[in-house]
């Protein structure tokens, strides 16, 4: 398993089959919903088909319930469910049986609160968001605006609406996040729901370089921000759109680093030609030293990425062959005992841990 991974759409479209098994090969593709709703703003069934054929198998990939839905189990401190519904599983389905107006209509919600318009003269008139020149010095403006104690209790409201928790079909809800927050003697949203002041930050920062002039509506779409509400839930986020370029980068933490789609592509063909050029004696020792561990090739992205984040582990193989060696002394020890049954499911564990780690 490697460095999980938040690919966009238009990236995803620009790689070939063998850059799509090499993706598959180095990295943990996270599916969110904002990839599906900008799958349907491609033109055309075929298109669609294209793209939708180079996503991994529902069971292998992570998917993620809308931010929305994160953003007010947040704020309530509610527990997440192991059935979680999934409406893009389900577009993701039909789309795959070439019912692309059945798909259209799944993602019909999706697609009606993503293409909105952005708020901003609303919002403009409620809140008095910082004066930046620059993006450059928008991060630090915003975490001061919203670290900000004179901000909390406004901050708090603009979350409210941001997670549709306003209206009168939400009121016991909306209670139950204003008395917790109360109740622990009004702490920074910082403190009280982590992910909900991420995405606070996020907003806060769309909304005020859209004030200074910093970027303008007609650049981006609310579905390309809405990408950004994903990041933590990635240590790799790659796009090739202009505003994701000038944007993510500004709310990326240090352990998590941003690529160019073109320039993944690239590193994605390399890797691809290398390993078709290496002879098979030589791949056989490479995987016995290093495993599933990607070509050390200089000034490759993948290669820099998975020292960052998932450092080689040498003498995995030679500890192994300890412990199989280990192993058999006792299989041969309870070979006719009640005992031997319980070794072999034991063995069977290992595999399928070994295997989810994708450690083979």
């Amino acid at each position: 398993m490697g460095p999980q991974l938040l690919l966009n759409v238009s990236s995803l479209q620009s790689l070939s089959a063998e850059e799509v098994d090499v993706l598959d090969s180095y990295y943990f593709v996270v599916n969110v919903p904002a990839q599906f709703v900008d799958i349907l703003r491609l033109r055309g069934g075929e298109e669609i088909a294209k793209v939708v054929g180079k996503i991994r198998p529902i069971e292998e990939t992570c998917w993620t319930v809308h931010y929305r839905i994160l953003l007010s189990r947040a704020l309530l401190s509610a527990k997440f469910r192991a059935d979680e519904v999934h409406p893009e599983k389900e577009a993701l389905r039909c789309w795959r049986s070439n019912q692309f107006a059945t798909a259209e209509q799944v993602l019909s919600g999706r697609w009606r609160s993503m293409t909105c318009a952005i708020a901003l003269e609303k919002w403009q008139q409620e809140m008095d968001f910082p004066t930046v020149c620059s993006l450059a010095e928008l991060k630090p403006v915003v975490l001061a605006f919203c670290d900000s104690p004179a901000h909390q209790r406004e901050n708090l409201q603009f979350l409210l609406a941001e997670a549709e928790l306003l209206g009168s079909d939400s009121i016991p809800q909306l209670k139950s996040v204003v008395n917790r927050w109360v109740a622990r003697g009004m702490p920074p949203l910082k403190k009280f729901a982590p992910y909900a002041y991420y995405c606070l930050t996020v907003l806060i920062g769309f909304y005020t370089a859209l004030a200074n002039g910093l970027i303008r509506v007609e650049e981006t779409e609310w579905v390309d921000l809405e990408y950004l509400f994903y990041l933590p839930f990635c240590r790799v986020f790659s796009s090739d759109v202009a505003f994701h370029k000038q944007f993510a980068p500004i709310f990326l933490m240090e352990h998590q680093d941003f690529v160019e789609g073109d320039a993944l592509k690239q590193d994605l063909a390399r890797i691809h030609a290398h390993w078709r050029s290496v002879p098979e004696t030589e791949l056989q020792e490479y995987q016995r030293k290093l495993g599933n561990y990607p070509p050390i090739l200089k000034h490759s992205i993948t290669t820099r990425l998975w020292e960052k984040h998932i450092p080689p582990r040498p003498g995995v193989k030679a500890r192994r062959k300890t412990w199989d060696e280990i192993r058999s002394h006792f299989h041969a020890a309870f070979a006719d005992t009640p005992t031997a049954e319980l070794l072999r499911e034991f063995d069977e564990a290992i595999v399928e841990v070994r295997r989810a780690r994708d450690c083979r």
